[in-house]
């Protein structure tokens, strides 16, 4: 079976903080193409919306990012995390799946094993939910990155291994019986010792996204203000898989990238940002990634579970995109339904 997964940022409200504006000003207007079809703004009659037009074109499970709130690190952040109440609270939300990815990215991380604890336990009681995603019974948790959950442990195996313990155990006396622990690779970080030390502490291992920069530096590309082909960010996320999973001897899970160009979060306008695939272009990418999943077993979670995800649902200001829009409309999610539809 292919198991469908797109990541989920809650960060689309009405409130100050919200992702619309950048430095105060709404980019919304020069960016009509981006805006979605089913709610600009998070909350429980989106997330209702969202739910059915993802359940109806196969996608399995939302990938929801979750951040640390004690104490608020950034104007707006307290509601990074309300997208999994209003998924709980939606009366569709047995159509679909979702699983929690641990946003440990700096300012983020968690340092403290009290708010360690606290945080396990929150998490634990989502995966309680009939609607959390279990893999053979497994439910899944996902960390951003590795390398910044070793940082934040003090770069210390024993304290990484207690704090995985720690989940797996309290996962254990609630009922839910054996996890599975995936962690996002910095491909840099893959060949350090030290990150590489506790490699074998989790299940298996992904990445939510990644940008070429250091292959677009060392080739001497500078576009200025032009994009790069969207084929240069596909190449780079498949070669990717092949490279990383072959240094590893646990599973490598592929991600795909929808697009790249963060240009209304940017006052350069300036980087390595891409243009956005055509639906030739993204066709291909998913089938390249169907054709990954078949040939190589060892990439798969569990047995005979092909899973891969996408970057992303609604990152609307970095481009990563596959909720419908006023410039792609559904295309995106005709294209996952067909390559992937089941004979």
């Amino acid at each position: 079976m292919y198991l469908k997964g797109i990541n989920y940022f809650n960060g689309w409200h009405r409130c100050e903080g919200n992702k619309w504006e950048t430095q105060g000003v709404d980019w919304r207007k020069d960016y009509t193409e981006r805006l979605p079809l089913w709610g600009m703004f998070n909350g429980k009659d989106t997330m209702q919306a969202e739910i059915d037009v993802a359940a109806s074109y196969d996608v399995d499970f939302f990938k929801m990012l979750w951040y640390v709130m004690t104490p608020p690190r950034e104007v707006g952040a307290e509601r990074l995390n309300t997208c999994f109440d209003d998924f709980l609270n939606c009366s569709n939300n047995d159509k679909m799946k979702f699983c929690l990815e641990f946003c440990n990215h700096d300012p983020f991380g968690i340092e403290k094993e009290e708010t360690w604890k606290t945080s396990v336990h929150t998490w634990v009681n989502y995966m309680k939910h009939p609607s959390y995603l279990r893999i053979n019974g497994k439910p899944v948790i996902t960390f951003l990155w590795i390398h910044f959950f070793f940082v934040h442990c003090g770069k210390s195996y024993d304290r990484a291994k207690q704090w995985l313990d720690y989940l797996r155990e309290t996962a254990r006396k609630e009922g839910l019986g054996e996890i599975l622990i995936g962690g996002g690779l910095i491909m840099k970080h893959v060949i350090e010792e030290t990150t590489g030390q506790i490699l074998h502490l989790f299940d298996f291992t992904t990445a939510y996204n990644s940008i070429p920069a250091d292959e677009l530096q060392r080739q001497n590309l500078n576009n200025g203000d032009l994009l790069y082909a969207y084929e240069l960010l596909e190449d780079h996320v498949v070669n990717k898989w092949e490279t990383v999973q072959k240094k590893l001897d646990i599973p490598y899970v592929p991600y795909v990238v929808a697009g790249w160009n963060p240009s209304p979060w940017s006052v350069s306008k300036e980087g390595h940002f891409f243009e956005m695939p055509t639906r030739q272009q993204w066709r291909h990418t998913l089938e390249r990634t169907k054709a990954y999943l078949d040939e190589h077993p060892e990439c798969h979670v569990e047995q005979d579970v092909k899973m891969f995800t996408v970057y992303a649902w609604n990152e609307f200001g970095e481009g990563g995109i596959i909720a419908p829009t006023v410039g792609e409309g559904y295309m995106k999610l005709e294209e996952i339904r067909d390559v992937f539809k089941e004979q």
